[in-house]
């Protein structure tokens, strides 16, 4: 028998639809790459972008540098101690970013990076050399003050201002403390066993009533099987009557624990505060040899003055980068 014509033209159609689904694949695919490449360009730029942001402000570091140091020279003679605090915090802040010689790629860049460091060690060596070692360790006392005691101390005086005043409140927190909980258990277990009772006497009348057996245009039950039953109506009326005794004898124990609560919760924040507190206030107040907020404000007080009467107060000799 022979094949019909048709099949050799399905077979042509077939042949044509997965040519042209290759072809759609392949388009497809070049649409992707295409897409992927002008990403890729686009990163690129952006990341070139970045770069050349990030040598204009290099350059500018380096020029603010070169502005510093010159004060430097002109104000490490009347104020080394402060010279060589600022001198050694801005050195810090410079080791801290990408200006050695090695990070440029332009030849005048890596030079100036390379004096601005020349520059820097030549300054540093005769700032110290003109300074005996005891007030090199005035200096670095200073610049502890400065970046370290100065803040801590301010946050001694917080902690120990809290615990002050946690000590000042606790006898009010150990007074309302017991009869805060006795208020709050004694309302819990009033409510927890007259409810239980009450649920319980009510359901077993329900069930004693048995099932309806009447009911009204509204599908609400009129009658009961055991509406007369003594049983039932005693489980529901006694339960309704313990339902309204729960109410008056848990509702004064809920008030008072109401009432107790709103002196009793602000009071448990401050103590738990104060506990979070105690590690770090005790660890601060050991190191700083301070044992109230008084103090801790009388020290950071005569620190700040020592470092001020150390320091220059015209503009003119003040050290900024």
């Amino acid at each position: 028998m022979s094949r019909p014509q048709s099949s050799w033209g399905d077979l042509a159609n077939l042949g044509s639809n997965l040519y042209q689904n290759k072809q759609l694949a392949h388009q497809g695919q070049m649409i992707e790459q295409q897409n992927q490449m002008m990403q890729q360009q686009m990163l690129l730029q952006q990341l070139e972008q970045v770069n050349k942001n990030l040598l204009i402000e290099k350059r500018k570091m380096l020029m603010k540098i070169d502005i510093f140091l010159d004060k430097v020279d002109k104000t490490h003679s009347h104020y080394p101690e402060y010279s060589l605090m600022m001198f050694d915090l801005v050195n810090d802040s410079i080791a801290q970013m990408e200006l050695s010689a090695s990070d440029f790629e332009d030849i005048s860049d890596m030079q100036k990076a390379n004096e601005i460091q020349t520059r820097l060690d030549h300054t540093r060596d005769l700032i110290s050399n003109n300074l005996s070692q005891e007030r090199q360790s005035w200096s670095q006392r200073m610049k502890s003050i400065v970046t370290t005691e100065e803040n801590e101390l301010e946050r001694l005086e917080y902690l120990l201002t809290n615990n002050e005043y946690w000590a000042e409140v606790r006898p009010q927190y150990d007074e309302i403390l017991p009869i805060h909980i006795d208020n709050k258990k004694s309302a819990t277990k009033r409510w927890l066993v007259g409810l239980i009772l009450a649920m319980i006497l009510m359901v077993g009348g329900a069930v004693a009533l048995g099932d309806c057996v009447e009911f009204d245009s509204d599908d609400v039950c009129v009658t009961y099987e055991n509406e007369n039953n003594i049983v039932a109506g005693a489980g529901l009326g006694i339960g309704f009557v313990t339902f309204v005794f729960t109410i008056a004898y848990a509702t004064p124990k809920t008030i008072a624990a109401s009432k107790s609560g709103k002196i009793y919760n602000p009071l448990h924040e401050q103590y738990e505060m104060d506990l979070v507190q105690s590690q770090e206030r005790n660890e601060l107040a050991q190191k700083h040899g301070v044992g109230s907020s008084r103090d801790a404000v009388a020290l950071r007080s005569n620190l700040v003055e020592w470092v001020n009467s150390m320091s220059p107060s015209s503009p003119e000799f003040v050290l900024e980068l």
